[in-house]
């Protein structure tokens, strides 16, 4: 029995050695001998040859304009690729453009179709969108792995009008747009049907409360998460946003982000579980969780229990029922009960 432990400490030991000499000989590679192929170049790069630009992305080396696509990793680790066609003599660059006579690189990919010499920044959306005497052009392509990007033109959109309003809205004489992002995913660009121009407003609520999820205009009011959406029967004259973001009101209702509450509004309250995490409300006939009523959950016996290390509780109950609270992801399945 002792000699197969020993056995097996002298295997583990061995495969250790073997392991660590491995990375440090790979280490060494790399760092003294980067690899190039076909305008890639893999490993650190050697700093006598490596200049930084304004934009910390962009790099000349050994004559060269590249573009740092793994920029957030160590040296060591990092890839840069050649933009082809660029001198680092003549190039201009700007947030992830490399702009240099006719040739416009954004991040690694040249974008075609642009006219350069009217190529202008939309203030305050300058890493999403841009415009030139024809067209407004939105940053709709982004690969995580690779930061391949590219933009696209944004149907209808004038570039002599177009400005940005706040957060992710912009407008031009006719239309509002917007854009919307989901994690993982690229940027999408959209029309917000029907929304009055002339009255149109981002609003910011509580202690200036960014990204902005509501807006407004004369006929509706917005609620923006990954799409916009019209908050159906808000009334945009007596919108007010709570302390909590997520809840809102007018003179007639409350709302959870973009939904109304069945609630009695003069005896409603939001956010009774104090957690800032889980959304439990009640007025003086129910008890609500996320907006929705518990059915069997008495508002009168109701209490909290079992609080976690950050004082939200796992488990609402009543004198006669008992659910444990799960969390979850927001954008998958959210956060829900399970009655026990």
């Amino acid at each position: 029995m002792n000699k197969k432990k020993v056995s097996l400490t002298t295997i583990i030991g061995l495969l250790v050695i073997l392991t660590t000499t491995y990375f440090i000989l790979n280490e060494s590679k790399v760092s003294k001998d980067p690899i190039q192929d076909n305008g890639v170049i893999e490993g650190e790069v050697d700093k006598i040859l490596l200049k930084e630009t304004e934009n910390s992305l962009h790099f000349i080396i050994d004559g060269g304009v590249y573009f740092s696509i793994t920029h957030n990793r160590p040296g060591k680790y990092r890839k840069y690729v050649k933009l082809e066609g660029l001198n680092p003599k003549t190039t201009s660059f700007e947030n992830q453009w490399a702009i240099d006579n006719s040739i416009a690189y954004y991040g690694n990919e040249i974008i075609e179709n642009i006219d350069i010499d009217s190529l202008e920044f939309i203030p305050g959306l300058e890493t999403s969108l841009v415009k030139d005497r024809n067209s407004v052009y939105g940053l709709t392509g982004f690969h995580y792995s690779t930061r391949d990007q590219a933009f696209s033109i944004i149907k209808d959109a004038d570039p002599k009008t177009v400005v940005h309003i706040d957060a992710r809205f912009f407008k031009d004489r006719n239309s509002i747009y917007y854009y919307s992002i989901a994690r993982m995913t690229p940027l999408t660009f959209h029309k917000l049907e029907g929304a009055d121009v002339e009255t149109f407003e981002v609003l910011r609520g509580f202690e200036n409360y960014s990204p902005a999820p509501f807006s407004k205009d004369k006929n509706n009011v917005y609620y923006s998460s990954h799409k916009a959406v019209v908050i159906k029967d808000a009334d945009p004259s007596t919108f007010e946003i709570l302390e909590d973001a997520k809840w809102s009101k007018d003179n007639n209702s409350y709302f959870y982000y973009e939904k109304e509450v069945d609630a009695d509004y003069d005896t409603f309250v939001y956010s009774i579980d104090n957690s800032g995490f889980f959304d439990f409300s009640k007025d003086k006939d129910y008890v609500f969780f996320e907006g929705k009523i518990i059915d069997d959950i008495d508002v009168k016996s109701l209490y909290f229990e079992n609080m976690d290390e950050y004082g939200n509780p796992t488990i609402v109950s009543d004198s006669n029922t008992k659910y444990r609270i799960y969390s979850g992801d927001p954008l998958l399945e959210g956060n829900w009960l399970e009655r026990i």
